[in-house]
């Protein structure tokens, strides 16, 4: 059978990252809309915002630039997370 390969494969320790809890996380609260992760995705991906906005970009590329911050985001908290586990032994 023939997989497809995902290219925003993120593993820990050989599990894929979103079934890793966080053993030291902590809930903030905080919740923002879309829109603004989107505009915080081609931020950080040095986009245009404005090309971004008026749809310069297409939806494939959009999605996949928001996926890739969504995983950068995840991979950051979890080395963070075995960080402070490390130099709390």
């Amino acid at each position: 059978m023939n997989q497809r390969i995902n290219p925003f494969d993120v593993k820990v320790d050989g599990v894929p990252i979103k079934q890793v809890p966080v053993r030291n996380g902590v809930n903030t609260g905080v919740t923002y809309s879309m829109e603004f992760q989107e505009w915080e995705a081609a931020t950080e991906a040095n986009l245009n915002l404005w090309d971004w906005y008026c749809g310069l970009y297409s939806n494939l590329f959009k999605a996949k630039v928001v996926a890739w911050y969504q995983n950068h985001r995840e991979i950051q908290t979890h080395v963070q997370d075995k960080v402070n586990r490390q130099t709390r032994k």
